[in-house]
């Protein structure tokens, strides 16, 4: 399935750019898309080890636990403390995700128009937040955590291009719902 969904994008991405540009390593494509969840000073053993499942569950990867760099007195941040984690999705695992998160994440977002197109950078990364874990077909069945779901994620999506308006052409080629 991942293959001929990537063989799909690919494809794509061919037949539009291939007008504008004589490279095809000029042509955008994305690099690696990152997952990541901060919690602050409230992660106690337990709230850390459901945020990790969680990650793991809807991306398949095991995630990375950010510590402090530094002390902060006036916030009671320690240095070596745990604060946040991330996942970094490359290859199979990144196409997996986009097409999970299109197909079904997304159509289950109450009250959902669209992304806006300022979540797009300068350099044509896509940004975007959501605090609702059960978007997610991991957890259509589990009653129980929609009531326990504390917090939210951002997902960051890193395109390799040349001008910010090819990002755009590219997510809405494939199935993001931009206003």
């Amino acid at each position: 399935m991942i293959k001929n969904y990537k063989i799909y994008i690919k494809n794509l991405i061919e037949n539009e750019f291939s007008k504008e540009y004589k490279n095809v390593m000029m042509y955008p494509r994305f690099i690696k898309i990152i997952l990541s969840s901060s919690f602050g000073l409230k992660g106690n053993k337990q709230y850390l080890s459901e945020i990790y499942k969680h990650f793991y569950m809807i991306t398949n990867q095991k995630p990375i636990f950010i510590k402090s760099k530094k002390s902060v007195s006036n916030f009671g941040l320690r240095k070596g403390t745990i604060t946040s984690l991330k996942v970094t999705l490359r290859n199979n695992n990144m196409f997996n995700f986009i097409n999970k998160f299109i197909n079904i994440s997304v159509p289950r977002i109450k009250n959902f128009t669209g992304f806006k197109d300022s979540n797009i950078d300068y350099y044509g990364n896509f940004n975007f937040g959501t605090d609702e874990y059960y978007i997610f077909p991991e957890f259509f069945l589990d009653d129980n955590f929609i009531n326990k779901s504390k917090g939210g994620f951002t997902v960051n999506i890193i395109i390799k291009n040349i001008k910010r308006n090819d990002s755009l052409k590219l997510l809405k080629m494939i199935g993001f719902p931009f206003f």
